[in-house]
């Protein structure tokens, strides 16, 4: 049966059909951020490719399907160890940290050249560097229920895929999110992350690139950079990492203190991921980041009372 001649029965999510501004540009819009590195690695056709040990989960996973992978630790800095070389055919990806360090991913493309890195913004909605590629995964600050994008100036993105044939299971944990039944909804977005991470490569479902056409990037971008700006000032005397302000789209603010504090958070109703917390190998440096960070939410459905009630539940913390 041909879909699109069907009339009349039920009616289907309600959402403005205005097309706005192509944010992308010439961009491939795929069905996860894991699935673009596969289709990257795949086109590069590199002898080893260098990856952060302290990353997601999922990027490890690519071991799997590429025996060529090496891993390094970086420094207090988030730059790259410095032994690290690389040879003609090698390519390095490097993690923008919590979309709050554009300085550093600039440093490594510094050093490294801007043929031999791929810049992972999985963590930064807006961040775009001169460099081999740039991978997004914009579900992590939309309420769109998978996809990956990647940008490039050196790639021939013209690669043949089949689209996804649907996102419609991974909507759930977004309408009970919307209902506010944000616990409820966390057994759902446990089980959609399960299903990206099956997804095979394909392009990006139909009704993830029509939602995510609708959504006002730069107004997202704006409301987030001015919820980070406001904790940063009210948290920079107490927080043990240095964040910097230069960036334009960080996915959360990063706060290192003596104790984890996330437990307590949680217990206030304050829920904060944890980046990441099956790596294994780690420095010194990178153990506080994954066990003694608290990342703090901004999101663009946050009002400033929310902010302060954050603060004012940190610094209630005996």
């Amino acid at each position: 049966m041909n879909e699109d001649t069907e009339v009349g029965g039920y009616l289907c999510l309600e959402h403005n059909k205005t097309h706005k501004k192509n944010y992308w540009g010439n961009s491939l819009l795929m069905n996860s951020a894991k699935n673009c590195f596969k289709v990257l690695l795949k086109k590069i056709e590199a002898e080893k490719i260098f990856i952060p040990r302290y990353t997601c989960e999922v990027m490890h996973q690519l071991k799997y399907v590429n025996e060529s992978i090496q891993y390094y630790n970086i420094n207090n800095f988030y730059l790259v160890e410095e032994h690290i070389k690389l040879d003609k055919n090698d390519i390095l990806v490097y993690t923008n940290y919590f979309g709050v360090n554009d300085v550093s991913c600039q440093k490594t493309i510094d050093r490294f050249g801007k043929d031999k890195v791929i810049v992972d913004n999985a963590q930064s909605l807006s961040s775009e560097f001169d460099c081999l590629a740039n991978v997004y995964s914009p579900r992590k600050f939309l309420g769109i229920p998978d996809g990956g994008i990647i940008k490039s100036n050196y790639i021939d993105l013209d690669i043949k895929l089949p689209v996804e044939h649907t996102s419609a299971w991974g909507f759930m944990h977004l309408l009970l999110r919307r209902d506010r039944k944000t616990k409820l909804g966390h057994v759902w977005h446990k089980k959609n992350e399960r299903r990206i991470i099956n997804l095979k490569p394909k392009l990006m479902s139909t009704i993830t690139s029509s939602l995510l056409e609708q959504v006002n990037i730069e107004n997202i971008v704006k409301k987030r950079l001015k919820n980070f700006n406001f904790l940063s000032e009210k948290l920079r005397s107490i927080n043990k990492l240095d964040v910097s302000n230069k960036s334009v789209s960080p996915i959360c603010y990063p706060l290192l203190t003596e104790e984890t504090l996330r437990n307590y958070l949680h217990a206030n109703n304050i829920f904060t991921p944890h980046y990441w917390k099956n790596n294994s190998n780690l420095n010194t440096f990178e153990n506080k980041l994954s066990y003694m960070s608290s990342f703090l939410p901004i999101d663009q459905n946050i009002s400033e009372g929310k902010l302060l009630h954050i603060i004012d539940v940190i610094e209630n913390y005996e």
